[in-house]
């Protein structure tokens, strides 16, 4: 069975790893590349959390709920190892789920029995009081080398569990009991009004706990104990969530999905709270000569963009349009702020979805069955257009409002933001609203994408469309149809690259073109995609192995593998994977000298698709290393096919012409580079025309005075090794002497064999050997021996 990818979400940059092959590539790898090999291994957590790991945490949370602040103030609580050992795990905090009930309750009664203790402190603090002079209480501003207290350090350790395993995912671990629900508000009130900024990580505990204990079945009105006399509990609540939103940092993040959760509960649905809150929130977004404003607009952007995904839709209905004409605003739109733009592309697609009714569209393709087993068994899964199950709306529901054309604009626009995390966010906005749509409708959505992958748009654009590609894919929105559009367009991002001076840009877009690959393989049966399995598998497996980044690399073969498994109709595909895979891509020489030239010799078809690849992209490459790779690689390909192949037949001719064209130096010094790789492993299969156009290039590139001017060095250096290659291959040369005159001056060079040491030409009279005495060298030193005095003719005499 074909080993399923392991798909990693991180900024867009996925990857897989193949449990079944290790760094030891069958023969394949180099000694000599150990040292330009990165480093591929796992993180030291492996595949499961070591049981000495969790023994250890559970021991000092144990012994810290019996000692208390006691034990801490002895030193006998090491609070640092355990965070040491939590950020092991970073990039795997999936390792954790087994274990994380057990931890997250250790922590919450470490931190409840030492919260307790200042129960009478904190009812001290409400009655009478007005609410904005309790959470505006001035704290002296403490030393950052002062040591932590025992709840601070308590709090620190649930900070780093929810950064591990995701806040969301520890939420649902915390306690709710209701009985905990009121004392945890008010003391999350006390923290902000008595611990310093530095410990913030007690209000970021709280307010996560809040979130989860918010969620009890019961009406908040039956557990208020009216501790302050003008405000009701829910008052409070949202007052405490305000003050929270306007500030930045982690505390303000979970706040916004705290008074998300509070606002959409069943008992406040036909409460005022919920309308009072959207005009604070617009008040707070239609503020423009602030800087500061900036701050609580990403809060209040993210509560609405909560309020929208948690609450339904019947009871939001009568209050879109005031959150439509808020979240359209024109210095929203125009803002270059990267959190702000985040939160406001995730509101306005929830908007958009709310204005839609949740359905099924009958158009969109459906694969049907499939079976991993009936594909590498060469059976074809059946594919639909419609499911019969699938309920439309009625025909007067199926018109999108108008309010939605200017919100798809937004989405459509977020898709050529400067900011991955928008275009990304906008992608699936895209999918998720023309998954609503009916098909003329999702037509000219799909259309505006397309129009992304224009010559005039920059790579921004174009990660966005292939972003955006791959999401309406993955929900069957792109019908077959469509394919003579897309696919062309999607393989023209797997080598899209420009040069900007000294760098380039386009990693992203070819890393988001594996993705839509990706994504086809896991949508399509194999019977839709067969007539471009051929153009799409060479396009992969070239990125796989000529990719200048080790990310695109990695990429391309996941794709390839996806392909494999769940199409099963690329040739040669499982023995491609076995020798293409995460480990011995990540050598960049290896992948150029030995796995392309592996993966060439299983069909002639991926053979010339490489050498017009090599040719065309990489020998052209602004970055010189990759062209005198790309050099290599095609006279290794050049070797093993017959002396009518492409190389030799179609390509050489081209680069023989390439090497004397006036355009860029780099792309004349990687057609020579690529002409020399050829002669030197393939020498034989030249013909003499071919032979007599090599020899004839060095005269006549130095008679285009190629070897000057920008690029001229580099020139030089590939007709060296030009020079050095037809050497080694002892390629004969004819006897003869170009004379040329360029500017008056007449100037030669001889080709050929050897000649006598008496016919040799000297340097200052190259054509009269005879008549050009004793050479420059040995005159001097005559000179100097005999220590003439100066001539009288001469300036230097007295």
């Amino acid at each position: 069975m074909v080993p399923c990818p392991l798909l990693l979400c991180i900024g867009l940059s996925y990857s897989f790893c193949s449990p079944a092959r290790c760094k030891h590539t069958g023969g394949m790898k180099d000694p000599k590349d150990d040292a330009e090999e990165e480093d591929v291994s796992l993180p030291a957590s492996g595949s499961h959390f070591k049981p000495e790991h969790k023994s250890e945490v559970l021991r000092i949370l144990n012994e810290a709920k019996t000692g208390g602040e006691e034990a801490h103030a002895a030193g006998k609580l090491d609070f640092k190892k355990v965070r040491d050992i939590l950020e092991e795990y970073q990039e795997q905090g999936v390792l954790l789920r087994t274990v994380l009930p057990e931890f997250a309750g250790l922590i919450v009664d470490c931190f409840w029995e030492r919260a307790l203790q200042d129960k009478d402190q904190v009812l001290q603090h409400f009655g009478n009081a007005d609410i904005a002079s309790l959470l505006s209480c001035k704290v002296e501003a403490e030393d950052e080398d002062d040591p932590k207290t025992y709840l601070h350090e308590v709090a620190v350790l649930a900070y780093v569990l929810a950064k591990v395993v995701g806040p969301k995912n520890l939420i649902s671990h915390l306690p709710h009991d209701v009985r905990q629900f009121e004392y945890a508000f008010y003391y999350l009130m006390w923290s902000m009004a008595n611990h310093a900024a530095r410990t913030w990580e007690i209000r970021y505990f709280l307010m996560l706990w809040m979130t989860n204990i918010v969620l009890v079945p019961f009406d908040i009105s039956s557990i208020d104990s009216n501790q302050h006399d003008t405000l009701s509990l829910t008052q409070l609540l949202i007052e405490v969530a305000q003050h929270c939103l306007e500030r930045p940092g982690k505390v303000r993040d979970v706040g916004a999905l705290f008074v998300a959760r509070l606002l959409t509960r069943p008992d406040l649905s036909n409460s005022p709270h919920l309308p009072a809150f959207l005009k604070w929130c617009t008040k707070r977004l239609e503020v423009t000569d602030d800087d500061t404003a900036t701050f609580g607009q990403v809060g209040a952007l993210s509560a609405i963009a909560g309020v929208l995904k948690f609450g339904k839709r019947d009871e939001l209905i009568n209050h879109l349009d005031l959150i439509s004409t808020t979240l359209t605003l024109n210095h929203l739109l125009e803002t270059k702020n990267m959190l702000l733009s985040k939160n406001l592309v995730k509101a306005v697609q929830r908007l958009g979805l709310c204005y839609l009714k949740p359905r099924v569209v009958t158009w969109r393709y459906q694969r049907g069955m499939r079976s991993l087993l009936d594909n590498l068994h060469g059976k074809q899964a059946r594919s639909e257009t419609g499911s019969a199950g699938a309920q439309e709306a009625p025909l007067m529901d199926e018109f999108a409002p108008l309010e939605l054309e200017p919100i798809v604009g937004v989405l459509l626009e977020a898709l050529k933001n400067q900011d991955t995390i928008v275009r990304w966010s906008a992608a699936k906005g895209v999918g998720r609203i023309a998954a609503r749509l009916d098909k003329p409708d999702a037509d000219d959505v799909v259309n505006a994408v397309l129009a992304l992958f224009e010559l005039y748009e920059d790579s921004n654009g174009w990660h966005g469309g292939c972003l955006a590609l791959a999401e309406l894919a993955r929900r069957g929105l792109l019908l077959p149809a469509l394919f003579e559009k897309i696919i062309p367009v999607t393989l023209q991002a797997l080598r899209y690259e420009v040069c900007k001076g000294t760098f380039s840009v386009g990693r992203h877009v070819r890393d988001a073109g594996c993705y839509v690959c990706w994504a086809f393989a896991r949508a399509y049966a194999p019977a839709d995609i067969a007539s471009y399995a051929e153009s799409m598998s060479a396009s992969l497996l070239a990125a796989a192995c000529f990719d200048k980044e080790i990310s695109v690399r990695r990429a391309a073969a996941a794709a390839f593998q996806e392909c494999i498994g769940r199409l099963g109709n690329f040739p040669h595909g499982i023995d491609i994977v076995t020798k293409a895979d995460y480990f011995t891509l990540s050598n960049r020489k290896r992948a150029y000298l030995q796995i392309a030239t592996v993966i060439a010799a299983y069909d002639v078809r991926y053979h010339n698709h490489f050498a017009k690849f090599l040719v065309e992209n990489r020998l052209a490459h602004y970055d010189k290393e990759i062209r005198q790779l790309a050099a290599e690689a095609l006279g290794e390909l050049s070797g093993a096919e017959d002396a009518d192949g492409a190389i030799i037949a179609q390509h050489l001719p081209k680069l023989l012409k390439v090497a004397l064209s006036t355009g860029s130096g780099d792309v004349r010094h990687g057609a020579v580079l690529g002409i020399a790789e050829v002669v030197r492993v393939s020498p034989e299969k030249l013909t003499a025309e071919v032979k007599e156009d090599i020899i004839q290039l060095m005269p006549r590139i130095e008679g285009a005075r190629l070897y000057r001017g920008r690029g001229g060095e580099y020139i030089r250096m590939a007709v060296l090794r030009l020079i050095e290659t037809i050497s080694m291959t002892g390629m004969e040369l004819p006897n003869t002497v170009e004379v040329k005159t360029v500017k008056g001056v007449t100037q030669a060079k001889t080709l050929g064999r050897a000649h006598r040491k008496e016919d040799r030409p000297c340097r200052r009279h190259p054509l009269r050997p005879e008549e050009a005495g004793p050479h420059p060298l040995r005159r001097g030193v005559k000179r100097r021996a005999q220590k003439q005095p100066p001539s009288p003719t001469s300036p230097c005499s007295p």
